[in-house]
């Protein structure tokens, strides 16, 4: 696991994925099966039993309760067709639908996944790193993921004091003004950038792009970057030319710059990110899940919730795919 091959180290990261999935297959076997479910297949002795597992000294009162059944039945002996016979109208349901998916697809459209997925060469291209230290990236994508956990603790401590509606709004608000930062942060670097040709009929004239985040997005290019006392600027360059042109760049002062900008503005952007993840894992993140919940009744909401949860990893699939087909082309 801890050896020096690359090739090595990735295969034993990825087999050691099986220790957690045979600890939860062998906690799973003495885990008790769903009371709830067993009570709509009318199994309701069993289901009395597997409830009792969790909930000890569990009166008929507590178990009703728990089955969202009216306490004023005489008895839990109720068959299935009187369970289900309280029928939902069906442009409730469609409202219903319509408010707890379009939550999941909205939030998701923020661009989140991509974020957190692709925090890595957003860092790269943006300037955080240096060459082929890969440290500076590592810390800001674990910094990421950790302002996410910070993100869902907070909802978790003021959800209920503050309700759903103000905190989603309250989250809505904050992930917009993050992305509005983000993209300022990411213009600031490319502030730097110069669209003339600096060596007119030497350089590749595909390298001649207007932005440094463009530039260092193509494999074949790299930026020369200059420190004055106005601030950075430079140019794109081609990066397979010959040693005399890299050596040109540096010639006159400059630094060769192959897969990052290097920017006063880097530590905004990094915050910037971090204030996104948090403002969206505060409210659109979870509050969607909690309100597919809600919303729906007992006979539906199995139903509902695993195609909240199905929308949810197709859109943060569809995401992920565009941006990552979108981000070597706009930078």
């Amino acid at each position: 696991m801890f050896s020096k091959s690359r090739e090595t180290r990735v295969r034993w990261m990825l087999g050691s994925s099986l220790i957690p999935c045979a600890l939860q297959l062998i906690l799973m076997i003495p885990a008790p099966r769903s009371f709830k479910w067993l009570y709509y297949k009318d199994k309701v002795d069993e289901s009395r039993k597997e409830a009792e597992k969790l909930y000890s000294s569990l009166t008929t009162c507590q178990y009703k309760s728990l089955l969202d059944l009216r306490m004023s039945d005489d008895s839990v002996q109720v068959s299935t067709e009187k369970k289900r016979k309280s029928k939902v109208n069906v442009s409730v349901v469609r409202r219903m639908v319509i408010v707890a998916i379009g939550l999941i697809i909205v939030g998701q459209l923020t661009g989140f996944s991509a974020i957190l997925y692709y925090s890595v060469q957003v860092g790269h291209t943006s300037g955080i790193g240096n060459g082929n230290d890969s440290t500076g990236v590592f810390l800001v994508s674990e910094g990421i993921f950790v302002a996410n956990f910070i993100g869902v603790l907070i909802s978790l401590l003021v959800i209920e004091r503050l309700g759903r509606r103000r905190l989603l709004l309250i989250s809505q608000i904050g992930t917009i003004c993050s992305i509005i930062l983000i993209v300022a942060a990411i213009f600031m670097v490319d502030k730097m950038a110069m669209s003339d040709d600096p060596w007119p009929g030497v350089v590749n004239q595909a390298c001649l792009v207007d932005t440094c985040t463009a530039c260092v997005a193509q494999p074949k290019c790299g930026f020369c970057q200059f420190n004055t006392s106005l601030g950075s600027t430079g140019f794109c360059i081609d990066g397979n030319a010959s040693a005399s042109i890299l050596s040109r760049c540096e010639d006159h002062g400059g630094s060769y710059c192959a897969t990052d900008c290097h920017s006063k503005s880097n530590m905004f952007l990094v915050t910037s990110m971090i204030l996104f993840v948090i403002f969206f894992s505060v409210g659109l993140a979870p509050i969607p899940f909690v309100i597919a919940a809600e919303i729906f009744p007992q006979h539906l909401r199995d139903m509902f919730t695993s195609i909240s949860v199905s929308t949810y990893y197709s859109m943060t699939a569809i995401v992920t795919l565009v941006f990552g087909e979108l981000y070597p082309v706009i930078g």
